[in-house]
């Protein structure tokens, strides 16, 4: 669990090194503040630091460092995002993104720039220890989900981040760098870190043998019920295979969720067929994606309209999306593109015609009450 800084959250190691440079204190570059993240996500250019004292002295119990701020410098080159982290303790992370990639998985990992978070999470994780039966648990999940209602972080946002992009690890892979640890005072911190983590893991694993009446019972009635919707679906109705899809869904398989859908979508069920594209995209299943998302449209299903205008945005066919942005909206009784705005404006499929009237018209509509 590596808490540096959320440019590097999902990175993966490089055989590449590059080598951070010496760090003074003295350096008249301000303390970070708290637009920080709205300057990653949006690509502000910026040079700060982050004191983490004390999560170094404090979750880690590493005090041998010499300097004990995280420097962040963030630049705009010919439409990347280039970001680099160094510190006395940590060397040197650099990332160079897309604009757009950057844009989702900076808004993913908001929390990982509050320094606060990560001490509130720190002081959580101390309490693991003290789980000793199912009331503890849920308390302490409650406590753990109160935190993104504290920093206002929406849960979902990793969850929407890792969908949108399925192959995010190959792109970290490839566009992270980290250096390798040279110094005496890097090697040890990575030892603390090691042991951090390493008591963290076998806190969760001491918990995931425990037997949770209530949840194992959830799962049990989950994979029963599953059980009877998918006899039901294979008969041809309607709802067990809207809810067999959901069963695969929370499971995380969503290849079955997908087929399942589209189960419900050749009987009939127009918002199966949007359902049915989302988890075939997710799935790297592009073809059927775009078959059920026209079939969604043909129903006047908003959500699947806009979905066929982002996959032409894909092939930057500016003309064949605009249509289909249009025609999402013309059937948008209910407002269900109002409802996700904030979702549409950051989706970086649809950004082919972000600078239309029509996209711009949209963004003024207001939600009615």
């Amino acid at each position: 669990m590596k808490f540096i800084l959320l440019l590097i959250l999902f990175a993966c190691g490089s055989n590449r090194e590059i080598y951070p440079k010496k760090v003074h204190i003295n350096d008249n570059i301000p303390v970070c503040g708290t637009d920080l993240h709205e300057r990653l996500r949006e690509c502000k250019p910026s040079k700060c630091k982050l004191d983490f004292t004390k999560i170094l002295n404090e979750a880690y119990g590493f005090k041998a460092y010499s300097n004990p701020y995280v420097y962040t410098e963030i630049k705009n080159e010919n439409g990347r995002c280039v970001s680099r982290t160094y510190s006395s303790f940590d060397g040197e992370k650099k990332c160079d993104f897309d604009l757009l990639f950057n844009k989702y998985f900076q808004k993913s990992a908001k929390l990982l720039s509050n320094t606060d978070y990560l001490m509130d999470q720190h002081n959580l994780n101390k309490k693991l220890s003290d789980i000793k039966n199912e009331k503890d648990y849920l308390d302490w999940m409650n406590n753990y989900n109160g935190l993104y209602k504290k920093y206002n972080q929406d849960p979902e946002d990793s969850r929407r981040f890792m969908e949108t992009y399925p192959e995010h690890k190959e792109i970290l892979k490839k566009s992270c760098v980290f250096s390798e640890p040279k110094s005496k005072e890097e090697k040890d911190y990575k030892k603390a870190l090691k042991a951090y983590t390493l008591k963290l893991a076998t806190e969760q694993h001491r918990l995931s043998k425990l037997d949770f009446k209530t949840i194992k019972e959830f799962r049990n009635s989950m994979y029963d019920i599953s059980e009877k919707y998918l006899s039901e679906c294979k008969g041809g109705n309607i709802k067990s295979c809207k809810e067999v899809a959901g069963y695969f869904a929370y499971q995380g398989d969503y290849e079955n969720a997908a087929f399942s859908f589209e189960k419900a979508c050749n009987l009939g069920d127009i918002p199966s067929c949007t359902n049915a594209s989302y988890n075939f995209h997710v799935t790297k299943l592009p073809a059927k994606a775009q078959i059920m998302a026209k079939k969604a449209c043909s129903g006047k299903e908003p959500i699947g309209c806009y979905n066929v205008a982002c996959f032409a945005c894909r092939k930057n066919k500016k003309d064949e999306a605009l249509k289909y942005f249009r025609i999402a909206r013309s059937v948008d009784k209910d407002n269900d593109l109002v409802k996700i705005r904030n979702e549409i404006l950051d989706d970086p499929e649809i950004q082919c015609i972000r600078e239309t009237v029509d996209f711009k018209d949209f963004l003024l509509i207001k939600l009615k009450k």
